[in-house]
């Protein structure tokens, strides 16, 4: 046995340490120096043991690291994707542009603004209210000719765009330029035209018949402040194709007629039209009634023309066409001597005349009967 104290060799049987006296304790008989070196070999074949280990779990440690940075590089891709498709959804957005516009130009950052309309107009040129701005724009800048150019387009996609419209007006009156406020007037609808342009615009004129159908009509048309009246009869626009109104117009011809007349001030401003539509239905004289009908005669009887009221009958012994210059029928009238037509017709008030009555009349004195006798003038107008 070895003393586990001192390694001593003990006899035996022996209880003591001969050598140190401590009491021998029954232990494994071992050398100390070999228990070292085997726990020095031990030791190292842990430590040659430790790196296969530790190259097993490497892989796995870079491996989870290599998956953390890869997931981190795609939250960073989609946050970067993100990013820019919200501000390139927002550059492409007309409301965003819109708003982006008009707070600068509240801000009078009026270039600034500028951009912002010029864009939304190329997102959507069918909207008038960038183009409205760009006028403000422009006119702020003493760009009269551009800004009136935008507002013009501005109307011109909104017909009831009443912003621009007073825009345009008030432009037009600083620079008293009353032909385009005539024209911007001529294309407005009519709510625009009360509500912004009202005090450009004169009052209708007055005619005194109303519609309605009439055997012949007198027209009086009245205007307010001595301004000029203008009139067609056709119905056509009398603001283009109007004669100036100077007197009692008279209409007694049968047919429709579609009276249309318009005020005109100083300034030149027309007023709104005003329409009226006739119908003149009028009896047109009957072929005049002659008694006695033509014929050859012995003696100069009289001859009577019927003559209805309203009319005037007027008479020819040349075969020619009677005229309101011809003679005049008052009272029966004697036959001419002579082969000779008469001829007859009849005007009434409106001067609607009849169909002419012709007829061949001879009269001879008796010492010429017998030459003339039965002789009848056949030259008479069909």
């Amino acid at each position: 046995m070895i003393c586990e104290f001192c390694g001593a060799k003990i006899p035996d049987g022996v209880m003591f340490c001969i050598k140190c006296g401590k009491e021998v304790r029954i232990v494994p008989d071992y050398n100390f120096e070999d228990e070292r070196l085997t726990i020095n070999i031990n030791n190292d074949n842990i430590v040659k043991t430790q790196p296969p280990t530790l190259e097993k779990q490497q892989p796995k440690t870079n491996t989870k690291i290599k998956f953390i940075i890869i997931l981190l590089l795609i939250a960073a891709a989609i946050c970067i994707a993100g990013i820019y498709l919200y501000r390139n959804n927002q550059i492409n957005s007309y409301d965003w542009q819109f708003k982006k516009g008009y707070q600068s130009y509240q801000n009078s950052e009026y270039n600034e603004a500028e951009n912002h309309f010029e864009r939304c107009l190329e997102i959507d040129n069918s909207a008038a209210q960038p183009y409205y701005y760009l006028g403000k724009i422009y006119e702020s800048k003493q760009d009269i000719k551009q800004a009136a150019n935008y507002y013009l387009k501005a109307v011109n996609l909104d017909d009831n765009y009443k912003d621009a419209y007073i825009a345009l007006r008030q432009l037009y009156v600083n620079e008293g330029d009353y032909d385009a406020i005539r024209a911007i007037i001529k294309i407005a609808p009519d709510n625009i035209k009360n509500s912004c342009f009202s005090e450009f615009i004169p009052d209708m004129p007055q005619i005194d018949q109303p519609d309605g159908t009439y055997n012949a009509l007198s027209v009086n048309i009245t205007a307010y402040d001595n301004n000029d009246i203008f009139y067609t009869l056709d119905g056509s626009d009398p603001t283009k194709y109007g004669k100036l109104y100077e007197e009692t117009i008279e209409i007694s011809t049968s047919g429709e007629y579609t009276l249309c007349a318009v005020a005109k001030d100083e300034k030149g401003f027309f007023s709104d039209i005003v329409t009226k539509k006739y119908t003149v239905e009028n009896n047109v004289p009957s072929v005049p009634q002659v008694s006695p009908r033509g014929g050859t005669f012995e003696d100069s009887s009289l001859i009577t023309i019927t003559v209805p009221d309203g009319c005037t009958a007027y008479y020819t012994w040349d075969n020619t066409t009677p005229t309101t210059s011809s003679t005049k029928y008052t009272t029966p009238f004697k036959i001419i001597e002579g082969n000779n037509i008469l001829s007859v017709i009849i005007y009434d008030d409106y001067g609607n005349s009849s169909t002419v009555f012709k007829d061949n009349y001879v009269y001879l004195p008796d010492d010429n009967s017998q030459e003339y006798n039965g002789v009848v003038n056949e030259d008479i107008d069909e």
